[in-house]
């Protein structure tokens, strides 16, 4: 299953080579990995905090720059 999320406002994520800002939905299929950039002041990505598998990023509980997508029915996930 699929694990879906949104883009805070002061990031982007770079997912399969491609680049997500605020408010996109980001869909990270089993066994890929993501990658959370902060924005610069020019509003591009300046500074990657964070890298996370599939099975470490939990959909109720998002990390840093990411947001619970709340269109998607995860159920009683911890």
């Amino acid at each position: 299953m699929s694990k879906a999320f949104l883009v805070k406002r002061g990031f982007e994520v770079r997912y399969r080579h491609v680049w997500y800002g605020e408010g996109v939905r980001v869909i990270i299929d089993e066994g890929d990995h993501i990658e959370v950039f902060a924005q610069g002041a020019d509003g591009k990505p300046a500074l990657q905090l964070d890298r996370h598998g599939y099975e470490t990023l939990n959909p109720v509980a998002p990390p840093r720059g990411l947001r619970i997508d709340t269109t998607q029915d995860y159920g009683a996930v911890a």
